[in-house]
This record gives structure tokens, sequence and C-alpha cells, in this order.
């Protein structure tokens, strides 16, 4: 009997133990620019990017638009180091002492931010589910749009967009953990204000180019994982009641 419950107690606290271990690797903050390292300011990480933190990862590509509600990687490996490529690759920006003008972008144009029509997709590893983006850059006039997407970037939908009110602004979106997509896209669907505002998308020039930069995401454990943690704690919990009956 005594080992029978030596070894219910081993299994509840293994299980447990897995379950917080998943957590606390999983809910982190991902500030993409510090996480590149000082040694990439302004340097191309190349067509796609892997942050890791823990035991997980989100990765980051440059897409270029592939049809209507599709994208596709940019492909730009082969060119992104080299100044003379017309091809989107992710650019690591730094502003010193401005943390909203600071983040991922795209190299070769527009001051290495993501520029209109491409953009910057985001996927986690297994078990982690991006929860929450932060864009900055927004600068007055400026488009930004955040679409939902298959983990292929090939069918998405567009969750949120607007145009920046000011200068310097940032955007955030939070409790994307309640959305089912296994990908997100960052990008900016218009080349211009008067082209936000008429709906033409890119037809006109009146106005400076949009340019943004993706700041940073937040990542929470999936479900299941949540699970996990309940079962580990409901088991502790009946090894605990039951040594208590017992007891008395």
């Amino acid at each position: 009997m005594k080992k029978l419950k030596l070894l219910t107690t081993l299994a509840a606290a293994t299980t447990l133990a897995s379950a917080l271990a998943a957590t606390a690797s999983a809910d982190a903050v991902w500030n993409f620019s510090s996480m590149a390292g000082s040694s990439t300011y302004g340097k191309s990480l190349g067509s796609s990017y892997a942050f890791t933190m823990g035991t997980q990862s989100i990765w980051a590509s440059a897409l270029v638009p592939n049809g209507s509600g599709a994208w596709a990687l940019s492909g730009g490996e082969s060119g992104c180091n080299s100044a003379l490529t017309t091809t989107p690759c992710l650019y690591n920006k730094y502003t010193a002492n401005t943390p909203s003008e600071t983040g991922l972008g795209l190299v070769p144009n527009n001051n290495g931010e993501i520029f209109y029509p491409n953009g910057i997709g985001l996927t986690a590893s297994k078990n982690t589910v991006i929860s929450g983006i932060d864009i900055g850059s927004v600068q007055s006039g400026e488009s930004w749009q955040l679409q939902g997407c298959s983990m292929d970037f090939t069918g998405c939908m567009t969750l949120s967009h607007g145009v920046g009110p000011s200068a310097g602004s940032t955007v955030t979106f939070s409790n994307l953990w309640k959305n089912p997509w296994a990908a997100y896209v960052i990008d900016v669907p218009c080349k211009d204000l008067s082209s936000c505002m008429t709906s033409t998308g890119g037809t006109t020039t009146t106005d400076s180019p949009n340019n943004i930069v993706l700041m940073s995401a937040t990542t929470v454990p999936e479900p299941a994982t949540l699970g996990l943690l309940g079962i580990g704690l409901a088991g502790v919990a009946f090894v605990t009641r039951r040594r208590k009956s017992q007891d008395t």
C-alpha cells in the first residue's frame, strides 16, 4: 500500500512539474530587437529567423503577397546580406532611447521597416500560443494590419487594421490566444494615407510611404498544457486527501 501511494505521489508530482516547466517556458515576452542582439543592429537577419527562449521558439519570416489572402516567403536568403538586394529580408532596427521605433522591419528600403505591400509572419513552436503582438513606429497616416493565417500563410483573414493617429504611435493586440490561428502576419496594407482613405490600396503616391516595425510578442501555454497542469494539481490534491483520511 505504501509503495502504491509513493508511486501515485511521484506520478502526480511529475505531471505537475512537467506542466509547470511548460508554463514557465512558454509564458514570455519576446522583445525581438534586443533578442537578436546588439551585433545585428542595422544588419539583415535573413529571410527568416528563429528566436528562442528556454524550450520555446518563435519564427519570424519576411513575406510577400501571393494572391488574394495568401503570402509567400520572400526567398531572398541568398541576397539578404547584400546592400544591392531588392528582395525583402528581415532587418533588426534599433533607435537609441526610443523603444517605439525599435523592432523588426524589412530591408532594403523605407528605413529598414515593414513597407507596402510586404509583411512579417510569426509562428510559434509546439505547446506555445501567441497571445499578444506590439507594433511601433506607426506615424500619423501610416497604415497597419494584423492577419490570422494558416501555418503556411496561404489562408489568412484580416483581424484588425487602421491608420496611425500621431507620430511614434504604437498598437497593441492582446487576447490573441482566443483565435484559432496558427500564424500571424503584420503588414502595411496601403501605400499612403490617400489610398487607405479611399480603399484603393496603393494606387496613389501623394503622401510619404508607410513603414512600421514589429516590436514584440507575448506567448502563453496552449490549452492542452493548462489542462495538464490541472491534472497534476488534481493528482496532488487527491494524494493529500487520501493521506489525511488514512491518518485519521
